[in-house]
């Protein structure tokens, strides 16, 4: 475990945007700072927004701060934070560690078809990295709108410990200079998905295994800054029967799906619990006890598959166990399937048949 987790109180983020319904991919995660990543204003929406707050509560995920109850860290909106982010693209500029860039998307298109043909990996080519002012005002005549990008320091290693995956080291010269902000003034992810964990005081950043990559760009950005780096660690994703990653738009039932269903949110969150995370307890989860017995370096660094599996006689040899709903009445039979090997990848069995509530 790395040292940040033994050292101090972990704080962790949940950072959805507000771009559809809650996901299961989405909901693995424990006490958080909810956090809303809302700067792609064309697809955002509020009611996206409060489907997915409503979802949480459903589910028993309640957090410590965020956009309805306010923190030390407010605003938790991005959409909201401009102001911020401005003073940190100021300072960068300012210390020549970003720069204006003019390059249309034809222009980068035709870069990378190029690099791809002599066989190197596609990368910004830097071709606006050295302009002159006078070079800078005449694209900018040309009615040319310009996107910041952030200069990547040459011959650096970046080194840091994943919490799952270990090690992990890359070297600069293979980081193409990045955009942070893009050319109509918003930012971009790599930039205020960083600074903001790092501004809000999160210690440990818990998330899919397809950031890993990004990791380095957004330590570079932090160490420029002169911002405190958390601890990253890169869980497998939750996949299809096709193994393709769930998402908003592929594969994935919301959680509102489940709710109307009559599934219950601790029978689904115990399943949760073990996709992907070696649990060192078997049986009934309630939702309270769930941090006692989760550990991120026990999370595995694999996908792992959500549907897909054998029907509910492979799960013999577990029992049902009954747990009565205190709240309603009603009592539910759940069944506690094991991780089962299917077709090359792990994947909990006839999860859906854990628990459904007889009277919701």
């Amino acid at each position: 475990m790395s040292a940040i987790l033994q050292s101090s109180p972990v704080i962790t983020r949940f950072a959805p945007s507000p771009t559809g319904s809650l996901h299961l991919g989405n909901a693995r995660t424990g006490r958080f700072i909810l956090r809303i990543e809302d700067t792609d204003a064309e697809r955002s929406r509020l009611r996206f927004r409060d489907e997915l707050m409503a979802e949480l509560r459903w589910l028993g995920l309640d957090w410590d701060e965020g956009p309805d109850i306010g923190g030390p860290s407010a605003p938790y909106s991005q959409a909201e934070r401009g102001e911020f982010y401005r003073t940190l693209f100021a300072q960068l500029e300012m210390n020549d560690q970003a720069y204006p860039c003019y390059c249309t998307a034809e222009e980068l298109e035709l870069s990378r078809k190029l690099q791809r043909m002599s066989g190197k990996p596609p990368r910004y080519a830097g071709t606006c990295r050295h302009l002159t002012s006078a070079e800078r005002a005449q694209r900018e005549a040309r009615g040319l709108r310009a996107a910041l990008r952030f200069a990547v320091p040459e011959d650096r290693i970046i080194e840091f410990t994943d919490t799952v995956h270990g090690p992990q080291r890359y070297a600069s010269s293979d980081i193409g200079d990045f955009i942070i902000r893009r050319d109509d003034g918003t930012s971009a992810f790599f930039f205020c998905n960083a600074v903001d964990d790092s501004a809000m005081g999160v210690t440990q950043v818990l998330r899919g295994d397809d950031h890993l990559t990004n990791t380095p760009r957004q330590l570079l950005l932090l160490d420029a800054l002169g911002m405190r780096r958390p601890g990253y660690g890169h869980v497998g994703l939750l996949v299809g029967a096709d193994g393709a990653p769930l998402s908003k738009r592929h594969g994935s039932t919301s959680a509102q799906e489940f709710r109307e269903r009559g599934f219950l949110p601790a029978a689904i969150l115990n399943h949760l619990l073990r996709l992907g995370h070696t649990s060192d307890i078997e049986g009934w989860l309630p939702v309270s006890g769930m941090p006692a017995h989760f550990r991120p370096n026990w999370c595995i660094g694999k996908r792992r598959q959500w549907g897909g599996c054998p029907q509910r006689k492979s799960a013999s040899g577990w029992g049902p166990a009954i747990q009565p709903n205190s709240s309603s009445g009603c009592v539910t039979i759940w069944f506690c399937p094991p991780m089962l090997r299917h077709g090359g990848r792990w994947c909990a069995a006839t999860c859906l048949r854990w628990g459904r509530a007889s009277n919701m």
